[in-house]
């Protein structure tokens, strides 16, 4: 029962990693798109660092689990 259990947490683990790092690429384009653009409000960059760094948190968080 053990072992089902670690496998299912594994394949959940492994599944956010994933969305983690898709979130992560999309979140660093947006970043770098707001930073590059003149007319993108400090707001606009503001919010893109937000989510950039939540993903990082996310990214961390999953590393974690993993490593459990």
């Amino acid at each position: 029962m053990s072992e089902r259990i670690n496998v299912g947490v594994a394949a959940y683990a492994a599944g956010a990693a994933i969305q983690a790092g898709v979130n992560a690429a999309v979140a660093s384009i947006r970043y770098d798109r707001a930073r590059a653009s003149q007319r993108a409000s400090l707001a606009t960059i503001h919010d893109a660092f937000l989510e950039r760094a939540r993903v990082q948190v996310a990214q961390r968080n999953i590393r974690i689990l993993l490593d459990l």
